[in-house]
């Protein structure tokens, strides 16, 4: 059975731990894109992604209505919330502790879009 590829959305707001983000997701499989807060929407509703990585320092509150946002513009996405501490309730579908771990990342991506999917 063929591996569908996973298209993954990287919105972080450091561009190094960004782009170290990207380069291990790619090296794992993943077809990777970023974008910087601003532009979530416009990305998110062209390229429609299978995953979205949210690894941004805001507010519990701002974090919840931009996965709300998030959802109505790519209906079906996958969303990783990355937190630092006191693991919040944003409405993601995944949640994981930084210092992020590639594997760790890379295996909960998959997870989750395999239940959307429903494989």
């Amino acid at each position: 059975m063929a591996t569908q590829t996973i298209s993954v959305l990287i919105v972080e707001d450091r561009e190094p731990f960004m782009k170290l983000m990207a380069w291990a997701l790619e090296q794992d499989g993943f077809t990777v894109r970023t974008c910087a807060l601003a532009e979530l929407t416009a990305t998110a509703q062209s390229i429609q992604p299978s995953a979205v990585v949210f690894n941004m320092r805001h507010a519990k509150d701002e974090k919840r209505v931009r996965i709300e946002r998030l959802r109505e513009t790519a209906p079906g996405v996958c969303v990783v919330d990355v937190y630092e501490r006191n693991q919040p309730d944003v409405g993601a579908d995944g949640y994981i502790v930084a210092p992020v771990i590639a594997s760790d990342l890379s295996t909960m991506i998959r997870d989750l879009c395999d239940k959307k999917l429903g494989a």
